[in-house]
């Protein structure tokens, strides 16, 4: 009995070490170079994460990381994050170094990282003493001279181009304004064709017997006439440098009708268009008065 019992325990064992070594789980190390370059005078750093299989972070993990230089050990945080220092690296060029990540439960696993380390970025001396334009120029630091040469460079640049862009804005509102006005002018004009003067006349010689709207006519001309006169004469006053008085005083001179000139235009439209023959319009003198009764008054 005692030997089916040890037979059944051994079987037991056997059967359970496979499920012991199953609990040793995997684990992963993601790490990388904290920048993408190191100079021979900053100490490298490497920074990374461990995760379980089901890609959950590990905490207490112990980090061992192995260069050229040595190992460095650290363990990562609770966020399974983990940041390494290692010492300075004299020797330009790309240094490969070993992470290892252990845990207790967990199978040990390695990843590499590649370091690339070049020289210092040189620095200018600082200017002790700023320069000034004495005699033949800035001479006191050649570094200096060349900043302020393309300070000044930048500077024209600026507002050279702060003066075109300042133009080229302003130019666009001229044209809209212009374009708004020319809209505007334009509606206006068309809303105010039927009161123009010609327009106007015309709609009110309509009313007019046929018979005489020639003589109408011939009367708007020859004020139109008077008035195209006076637009002229003010416009070469205006033109000359003179005042707006002075363009209003030779508009009135130019337009203005005299009763003798108004007289003669009625005169030749009454014969023109035959409304009176010429026998009859020389019955009149220039003044609109009947021949007849001046000679009948000068009897008596």
């Amino acid at each position: 009995m005692k030997s089916v019992y040890l037979g059944l325990v051994l079987v037991a064992f056997v059967m359970l070490m496979p499920m012991a070594s199953a609990q040793s789980s995997t684990m992963s190390v993601h790490a990388k170079a904290s920048q993408s370059s190191f100079t021979t005078s900053t100490n490298p750093a490497i920074v990374g994460t461990v995760m379980d299989a089901s890609k959950n972070r590990l905490s207490d993990v112990t980090i061992s990381i192995a260069s050229s230089k040595g190992v460095k050990t650290a363990k990562t945080d609770h966020n399974g994050s983990f940041l390494v220092k290692l010492d300075k690296i004299s020797e330009i060029g790309i240094h490969k170094v070993t992470i290892t990540a252990s845990k207790q439960g967990f199978t040990s696993v390695s990843s590499s990282v590649n370091i690339d380390i070049n020289n210092p970025v040189q620095i200018l001396e600082p200017i002790q003493q700023i320069p000034t334009a004495i005699g033949d120029g800035i001479t006191s630091n050649p570094v200096s001279k060349f900043i302020l040469e393309q300070t000044e460079i930048m500077k024209n640049q600026a507002e050279q181009f702060s003066k075109s862009t300042n133009e080229e804005f302003i130019n666009a509102q001229r044209m809209l304004a212009k374009q708004s006005l020319e809209k505007d002018l334009g509606r206006f004009a068309s809303e105010n064709l039927a009161y123009q003067p010609q327009n106007a006349f015309a709609s009110f010689v309509k009313g007019v017997d046929e018979s005489v709207q020639g003589i109408f006519w011939a009367q708007f001309d020859f004020t139109q006439q008077l008035t195209n006169q006076g637009k002229a004469a003010k416009e070469q006053v205006l033109k000359n440098g003179g005042t707006s008085y002075e363009a209003t005083q030779a508009f009135q001179r130019k337009a203005i009708s005299h009763r003798e000139q108004i007289i003669a235009v009625n005169n030749q439209a009454n014969i023109q268009f035959g409304n009176a023959t010429e026998s009859v319009q020389n019955q009149f003198d220039a003044k609109g008065k009947s021949l007849d009764r001046l000679y009948s008054n000068t009897m008596e």
